[in-house]
Order: C-alpha cells, then structure tokens, then sequence
C-alpha cells in the first residue's frame, strides 16, 4: 500500500477535549463490547473539573444503574472526595436539572454542578 495517504479531520471541539483532557485522568471505561451495555457522557464543571482533571468521561453502565443515584454512586466509587460533596450537587441531565432518582437513557448527557456562589 505503499503511496496512499491518510487523513485525518477532526472537529475543533474534539481537539479541545483531547488535548485539555490528561490520559491518565480521564480514560474512557471500556468494556466487554461483546455485551453491549447502555453507555452515558458525564461532563464536570467548576471545582470538580479542576480536582478530576478532566471535562468530562463516557461511562458504560448496567441497567441497575441507568438512573442518575446509580451514576453517582459509581462516580463516588472511582473518586472518593465526591462522596462528601453529592448532597450539594445539581444534576442535569440533557441540560434540564432533575432530582437524583430520575431515569436516563442511553447516550444521555450528564452534568454535575457544583455550588458556585455562596449566600
């Protein structure tokens, strides 16, 4: 195959993600793809964003977690110091704030909103 010529064209905002995300921080679960299970995309803000080191992670889930305490519960699992924090946070998902025991789909978006003012 020799003279053949590849390219390779990426989105700005993918090159955004992978170059401000460390790969030791924040790499995608990957799973058994035999058994495909239902996956999600987290994005972090604020001070979480700083402490985890990364805008966001897919997570692949199993169906006892596909709502939003299962992905926290996994979240706090990985990253201890959340543990502490989780009663604080706003979740929403697809952009619209729900409470921790709503349903998610696969391929939703979820993101974790910390507190950022005070009184």
């Amino acid at each position: 195959m020799r003279g053949v010529k590849y390219k390779f064209y990426a989105s700005p905002l993918f090159l955004f993600n992978f170059l401000s995300a460390p790969a030791s921080e924040c790499a995608v679960q990957i799973q058994n793809r035999n058994c495909k299970m239902p996956n999600v995309y987290v994005r972090y803000h604020a001070i979480l964003r700083e402490k985890i080191g990364c805008p966001g992670e897919r997570y692949e889930l199993s169906p006892a977690e596909m709502n939003v305490n299962g992905v926290l519960h996994a979240l706090s699992e990985k990253y201890t110091f959340l543990i502490k924090p989780l009663p604080a946070l706003q979740i929403a998902v697809n952009e619209t704030i729900v409470s921790a025991g709503a349903a998610i789909q696969e391929n939703d978006t979820i993101d974790l909103l910390p507190p950022f003012g005070g009184g």
